[in-house]
């Protein structure tokens, strides 16, 4: 079995995860709280595993986090050269770790029934550092949606990723927290 991640739900909020993890996405949602950017990391073993066989081992570490997109004097989004919306306020650190079979995490609540997999959820202030949820049970039944997917909806962007070997940027219009791709859809 892996050595505990660094990072980890139980933990306090995690820091330097943008050097020590691999940026694989980048995902524009101008309709998502009036226009937010997340940007999906992994650790470099899960990578390795994915890149190998397609899986997330025991111990796989992703972090997301979000911001407020930037906006002019009127209020219209900003965007980059590429047509990329421009990150600005941070709102939210999210990161999930997958557990060994049986493995728990102090301070766990969810009942094994709202359980995606393995998968734990802890949500961060990025200002205070505070950990604001772990495991709620919304994180868990919005990805139960992607259980084909071993519960990750940013899984073909890291494949994606991986094959052209660049962090992949994507876009998606739906309104609120609603997933832009959804397995077998």
């Amino acid at each position: 079995m892996r050595p505990t991640p660094a990072v980890t739900p139980s933990h306090g909020s995690p820091t330097g995860y943008q050097q020590s993890l691999v940026r694989y996405a980048s995902i524009d949602r101008p309709d998502d709280g009036g226009g937010t950017v997340r940007h999906a990391y992994i650790d470099a073993e899960a990578l390795a595993t994915f890149r190998k066989d397609g899986t997330f081992p025991a111990g796989t570490v992703i972090v997301m986090d979000q911001f407020a997109a930037k906006r002019d004097t009127n209020g219209q989004l900003l965007h980059d050269s590429q047509g990329r919306l421009i990150p600005d306020q941070p709102q939210t650190i999210a990161v999930r770790v997958k557990l060994a079979p049986g493995q728990t995490v102090a301070g766990d609540q969810l009942p094994a029934g709202l359980r995606n997999g393995d998968w734990v959820y802890a949500t961060f202030d990025p200002l205070s550092r505070q950990r604001d949820s772990l495991d709620n049970p919304v994180c868990s039944a919005c990805h139960e949606q992607a259980a084909g997917w071993d519960y990750v909806f940013s899984r073909p962007d890291l494949a994606a990723a991986i094959q052209k070997n660049t962090p992949q940027p994507s876009s998606c219009d739906l309104p609120g927290r609603q997933p832009c791709r959804v397995p077998g859809q």
